[in-house]
This record gives C-alpha cells, sequence and structure tokens, in this order.
C-alpha cells in the first residue's frame, strides 16, 4: 500500500475472482458520538436503552481533597507546605517521597470513567457510573478521601514508581484477566496502554518499531498532532496528552497566572474537526477552564479547597446534546479548547498549544499522546515449524537448523471500522515468504472465501525501514474484518518473538493507503505502556528546555537487548513529577 514490498500473491479461485471483481459493499464505522466531519464529545454509546449519551470523559478535579498546612512568611505572604494534612496529594502515597500533584492519576480516572460507562469493570476500582455514586467513588466519603478512585490509582503507581508498575500492567491484572461485556452483551476487547512520543526533528507521533529496534514516525509527514488525535478518537480509543511549558512560560514564580510545572496530564474530552480543536478535561481546573479556577495559583484564594465540588454536585460533563464548534458557553464549565501548531525551538520541533479558553496554556507543548482501548490482539501461540510431511510435501522450514511458526489470533473489537490491511512487525527476522509459501496466511473464521495476499516488506507504511523484515496482508477478494470477526495471522521467523514484543498495524477501510493505526504489544524488549505520577513540582528555569527538549517524556522501558543488535538504552524521561 505505498510503501516497499516483495510481493507474492496467492493463486485466487474461480470464485475468489469473480468476489474481488465485485467486491460486497462495505461501511467505515465511526463511534456513534463521533459525526463524520463535525466530531463530537466521547460518550458511551453502546447503552441501548439510551438514544443519546451525555459526554463520558468527566472533568474531575485534582485538588478536590487538598487540606494543606499554611503559614504566613516574613512579607507577610500565605503559603502552603507541599504536603497534605488528610493524606490527599501528599508523600503518603508517593513511595520516594516527593509531594505530587496527581494530575495525571485524576487524569487517568477520567479516561477510566469512560471505559467503565462502556463496560469494563476494575476489579479494584468502585463503578462510579451506578446511580448518584460518581462523586464518592471517584472522591470518597466524607473523612475518607484515600477510599477513592483516584487515590487507589495513584497508590497503584506510586508504589512501583519508577520502574515495576506500568499501566499495562494493572490493567492485565485488573481488567483484562476477566471477561469484560457492554450492555448489549457483546464482548469488550482486552485493554492496551500505549505511550506516542513525539519526534523531536519532525514534530510527529512515534511508536516502538520492534522490527526496527528504534521510535519510528507513526505519521506521515504532512500529519500534525491534531491528526493524530482524530485517528485514535475515530477508532475508540481514549487518549490524553502529556504537556511541557513552553519557552515564554513564566515559571517559579507562583504570583504570576502563568505558574507551571515541569508536566502536566490532561485527558482528551472531544474533537471539532470543522476548527481543528481538541476539548481537554484539565484535572487543575474547576467550574472553567480560565486561570481564575485553576489550582495551580498559589496566591490565590481559591487555591485550592475553594474550588472543590460539592458532594451533591453533577456528574462534570457538559450537557447532553451540547456539543457546539462555535459557542464556548455549551462546554467551558468543564472542558477547554486546544489547537496545535508545529513551533520549533532550537533544532526541535514540537506541537505547541495555542488556547483562547484556557490561556495559560498558551505556548505549551506536546511532548506524547496515551492511548487507552481495546487491543486487537487476543492470543499468540508459537511452535517449531514442522518439516514435510506425507500428507503435506510443501512444507520446507526456510531456515537452516529450524524456524518458528507463529499463529497470532486476532479478535476485531465491536464498533470497530472495517479493516482490509495488517502488518505484523516481529522482533525478530522474518522469512521471507517465498521461501516457504505454506507458512503465511490470514484466515478470517466468519468469512472463510475472502482471500488476502501476504508480502514481506522492507519500510513500513509510514516510510520507516525495516530492520527485520515485516509481513503485510492485505485483502485481495471478499469481505473485510468485520467486528466480531476471529482471525488467525500466521507467519514466520527465524526464532520466537512472543515475549519479546511486536506491532501490529492496522488499515482501516477507507483510509488513506499511508495512515495506519499502530498497536504496541509489550514485551521483554520494551514496555511502550504509560506511567502517571503528579505534576506540582515547578519547572527549571526556561533555558533548560534544551536539555529536558522534547523527547522521552515518558516512562518507557526495554527489559531485554536483543541478541545480535545494539539497543539503545533506556529513555530516560520524566512523567509530571
Amino acid at each position: 500500500m505505498g510503501h516497499i514490498k516483495q510481493k507474492r500473491h496467492r493463486v485466487l479461485s474461480l470464485l475468489s475472482i469473480v468476489t474481488s471483481l465485485g467486491l460486497p459493499a462495505r461501511t467505515f464505522a465511526l463511534p456513534a458520538w463521533y459525526t463524520a466531519g463535525t466530531g463530537g464529545f466521547i460518550a458511551n454509546t453502546n447503552d441501548p436503552t439510551t438514544a443519546a449519551a451525555a459526554p463520558t470523559v468527566p472533568d474531575f478535579y485534582q485538588h478536590q481533597n487538598w487540606s494543606p498546612a499554611s503559614f504566613v512568611n516574613g512579607l507577610g505572604q500565605t503559603q502552603y507546605t507541599t504536603f497534605s494534612s488528610n493524606g490527599w496529594e501528599s508523600s503518603t502515597i508517593a513511595a520516594n517521597g516527593p509531594y505530587q500533584g496527581w494530575c495525571a492519576y485524576t487524569a487517568y480516572d477520567d479516561v477510566i470513567y469512560d471505559l467503565q460507562s462502556q463496560g469494563y469493570v476494575f476489579k479494584n476500582l468502585a463503578d462510579p457510573t451506578a446511580a448518584a455514586n460518581w462523586y464518592t467513588a471517584t472522591y470518597g466519603a466524607a473523612g475518607k478521601p484515600l477510599v477513592s478512585n483516584i487515590a487507589k490509582v495513584a497508590t497503584i503507581f506510586g508504589a512501583g514508581f519508577p520502574n515495576t508498575t506500568s499501566m499495562q500492567t494493572y490493567l492485565n491484572a485488573n481488567v483484562n484477566n476477566a471477561k469484560q461485556t457492554d450492555a448489549n452483551g457483546d464482548t469488550l476487547g482486552k485493554l492496551t496502554s500505549q505511550t506516542f512520543l513525539v519526534n523531536n526533528a519532525t514534530g510527529l507521533l512515534q511508536y516502538w518499531s520492534y522490527s526496527k529496534g528504534a521510535m519510528a514516525n507513526a505519521q506521515k509527514s504532512s500529519d500534525t498532532a491534531f491528526d493524530f488525535t482524530n485517528n485514535m478518537l475515530k477508532r475508540g480509543e481514549d487518549v490524553m496528552y502529556l504537556l511541557t511549558y513552553g519557552t515564554n512560560t513564566v515559571v517559579n514564580d507562583p504570583t504570576t497566572t502563568n505558574f507551571w510545572w515541569l508536566n502536566h496530564a490532561v485527558a482528551v474530552s472531544g474533537i471539532s474537526v470543522a476548527n481543528k480543536s481538541v476539548y481537554i478535561a484539565d484535572p487543575d481546573t474547576n467550574g472553567g477552564p480560565a486561570a481564575a479556577n485553576a489550582g495551580w495559583i498559589r496566591n490565590s484564594p481559591n487555591f485550592p479547597g475553594a474550588l472543590a465540588t460539592a458532594a451533591n454536585a453533577a456528574l462534570p460533563v457538559p450537557a447532553l446534546n451540547s456539543f457546539d464548534n462555535n459557542d464556548a458557553t455549551k462546554f467551558n464549565s468543564n472542558y477547554d479548547r486546544f489547537t496545535f501548531a508545529n513551533k520549533t525551538y532550537g533544532q526541535a520541533i514540537a506541537p505547541t498549544v495555542t488556547s483562547a479558553d484556557a490561556p495559560q496554556f498558551n505556548n505549551t507543548f506536546l511532548s506524547s499522546v496515551l492511548v487507552t482501548g481495546p487491543s486487537i490482539v487476543n492470543k499468540i501461540t508459537v511452535a517449531p515449524r514442522a518439516g514435510p510431511t506425507l500428507a503435506n510435501r510443501a512444507i520446507r522450514p526456510a531456515v537452516p537448523g529450524g524456524s518458528e511458526e507463529t499463529d497470532l489470533t486476532l479478535q476485531i473489537p465491536e464498533d470497530c471500522s472495517a479493516i482490509d490491511g495488517v502488518l505484523v512487525e516481529p522482533s525478530t527476522q522474518v522469512v521471507n515468504p517465498s521461501s516457504d509459501p505454506t507458512a503465511f496466511s490470514l484466515v478470517d473464521d466468519t468469512h472463510t472465501a475472502s482471500t488476502w495476499t501476504d508480502a514481506e516488506d522492507t519500510s513500513d507504511p509510514f516510510g520507516n525501514s525495516m530492520t527485520l523484515g515485516s509481513v503485510e496482508y492485505d485483502l485481495a477478494g471478499g469481505t473485510d474484518l468485520l467486528p466480531g470477526d476471529t482471525v488467525d495471522v500466521d507467519l514466520e521467523t527465524t526464532s520466537d518473538f512472543s515475549s519479546l514484543g511486536y506491532d501490529v498495524l492496522i488499515h482501516y477501510q477507507g483510509d488513506p493507503s499511508d495512515e495506519w493505526t499502530p498497536e504496541m504489544i509489550a514485551g521483554s524488549e520494551y514496555d511502550p505502556s504509560d506511567y502517571p505520577a503528579g505534576d506540582e513540582v515547578p519547572t527549571p528555569e526556561p533555558g533548560q528546555l534544551g536539555v529536558l527538549a522534547l523527547g522521552g517524556i515518558a516512562m518507557m522501558r526495554r527489559r531485554r537487548a536483543r541478541q545480535q543488535r545494539n539497543v539503545p538504552r533506556d529513555i530516560v524521561g520524566h512523567w509530571p513529577s
């Protein structure tokens, strides 16, 4: 589909040829909340009893239970200690003891609320979607702020900081280990968590390419951060941003409205396609996006307790059917609007924020995008490649000494768009399909008459070279992969890659040939999952921007180097801290 490959088509039966000449009509499914060409606010649309759904990414407040000790300094100014007297936002949560701002914990709880509204059950978290339960579940009962979903998320990640607990580890242990169903009774896909880093040189988002053994662009060169976000939201993913202070943002001065920190996390709550703007739920503000509603202005009488939400308040989301590209009064009690434009900082390029609703974000920049949603991969099975048999003499191991045959089982999520292309990037060398044809196939267990071609690719759809190769499967005739389908993908490599990690790239029917969606499957070589922490530590001076730069601002790990190749050292970065 527009990139270098060594193509090998299977011989099609007469039925397949006829089918390919007249492919059945296909639908390009979008989430029900998303209007093509317009966008909308993220909402749960799985409930069959609800004709329309209110937004389901709330604007929870990270300072809700803040109760710090205060003192008057020599200048007569009121200052606050860097801990909370009742345990919220305190060193009792963070294992290493520093004061934490909890922006990422709260933004994750915004995202988790949306996932819970879809039907996912997080076994150690309360259900905030139950009637009149959102406040207690999110913030805790009176006098018990640590018995709350936000505090539990903080405890989970605080105990593992910085190297032992990732979001994927948490999801596997608390969500993916049980069958999940929506209100229709449909099975929900296992959740995956991924971090896409900004490329310092181009301003594009990147994924970890296991075949390349390095970060690789996850967009075509003309794309923007808005395009990446739009693509993920169209696929039903939940998205968070990690933002870093900009060059002209005042720092280290709590008496200004531009007081900022090293990093700040926010949840994406919607998108306007017409205006190329993104809506976000900011954990630091409550009751509106402006600086006057922000907890970070420490000399403000509102910091931060006066902004706390009342126990009988409604869920902090805009009203039902309130989406309007141009009328901010319909959403700005909860959401802010961002636009992005790539700007140059020395030798680096970053997607930079402009926000008329929340000017305190102006000239901050995007360092990474955090994506959580249903995985397309259900399981992986590996076995040594068998030799020829009397029943099948065509089988022939292509590698002296043997090779490994891998079967990937894909489960196409419900409400997913139709898929007409799958590309697998393993972390070990791909065997050329032409040398052992029977080892490679894609079979849709539902639409068994569909035919697919397979080919070894030397570059991915974005133009990144694949050191270890990859295999692309394209629909040649019949029906796309559709929601609920189970798919078997077979390929051959020189050795087992299942525990090291791999990528699966998906092409959705109707998308341009160079627009694919990567999914990184974590392994011992690299963990693409994100890691949340707090945000309330003042930033260094702006002159240090070149040192901190834009890259690597995420907690990613590679646990084991690949044999016969030089794998870079761990990416060193910072979550809000």
